[in-house]
């Protein structure tokens, strides 16, 4: 294997090196490096979504364009939004939050992000929030997100910000919720799957993703906390067995890897909830609690967790 792709001359420098099988990973490289190349020389942006159409015969799948673009961050030492490079709207929020655009934006009206949830795009990072609210939650799926939205969660909670990342949360619904944190100065709490994945999502909007070296400070946040849902918790709420599903294989693998990270973070709540995890047969997901019942995840679940900051 030969080093051909290098930022400098730096041996600490992140080098993408190929070997005689790799040729189409080294020509979806040279591409993609190209497509950068016209978009800073001609100062314009694009999806990540239109790179891949554009030569989609080469990448074969928009899983390839994204990790070239992600390798190429990394020798670049650039992160995605510096090399022109936007992703496509997928985070959703909605609650007690106006952003306002900075002056001599092209729309400079205030969003009311109260009259509907709305896909958080990478104009929102530069708006300037405010807020009454006095936390905001993190919702690991959007069928979760809409399901307390139709529980009346902000009859229970008026003064409150709901964020979901659909999922795998993207760079720019993590740089959004860092802002908000930064200048709101209010709690931020997390809802994921009693699951591998839900740990691993709650700790990718903590400490960044596992490759993401170059997204730098922007794109954590430090103090989320983690409410649930745990594994541990199988045995206080009446879930029933047919809500429960089986650990499999896959899963086993994947918690001892989210294990690991969360080990060398010293997270001891999320190893401890893994090691719970790892003698069970059995995982949650969040719909476990919200098929309980009308109001049940407003009111049973969150209420008592979310207590110590409801008084005035």
């Amino acid at each position: 294997r030969r080093r051909i792709l290098f930022s400098s001359l730096d041996e600490a420098c992140h080098q993408l090196h190929y070997s005689r099988s790799a040729l189409r990973k080294l020509a979806v490289n040279c591409k993609t490096l190209e497509q950068l190349y016209r978009l800073i020389m001609n100062d314009q942006k694009s999806t990540l979504r239109d790179l891949y159409y554009d030569h989609k015969h080469l990448y074969l799948g928009q899983e390839s364009l994204n990790r070239s673009i992600s390798n190429l961050c990394e020798v670049l030492n650039a992160q995605r939004c510096q090399l022109n490079v936007t992703a496509c709207s997928k985070g959703l929020v909605f609650g007690r939050l106006c952003l306002t655009p900075s002056v001599g934006s092209e729309d400079e009206t205030p969003l009311d992000c109260f009259k509907e949830p709305l896909l958080i795009s990478e104009s929102f990072i530069s708006h300037t929030p405010s807020s009454s609210a006095r936390f905001i939650l993190v919702v690991e799926k959007d069928a979760t997100f809409q399901k307390l939205i139709d529980d009346g969660f902000f009859q229970f909670y008026p003064r409150s910000i709901l964020v979901t990342g659909k999922g795998y949360p993207d760079l720019t619904t993590r740089e959004f919720l860092r802002r908000l944190v930064d200048h709101l100065n209010i709690p931020i709490f997390g809802l994921f799957d009693a699951d591998p994945h839900g740990m691993e999502i709650f700790l990718t909007y903590k400490y960044g993703s596992c490759s993401g070296r170059v997204e730098g400070r922007k794109a954590v946040v430090p103090t989320i906390k983690w409410l649930g849902l745990k594994p541990s918790e199988r045995d206080i709420f009446p879930i029933e067995s047919n809500q429960l599903l089986a650990m499999k294989n896959v899963d086993h693998r994947k918690s001892s890897r989210v294990r690991r990270r969360a080990e060398s973070l010293k997270e001891e709540d999320i190893v401890k909830e893994l090691d719970s995890l790892q003698s069970r047969p059995f995982k949650m997901e969040l719909e476990a609690i919200s098929g309980l019942g009308v109001n049940y995840f407003p009111h049973f679940y969150l209420s008592p967790k979310l207590r110590h900051i409801l008084t005035d």
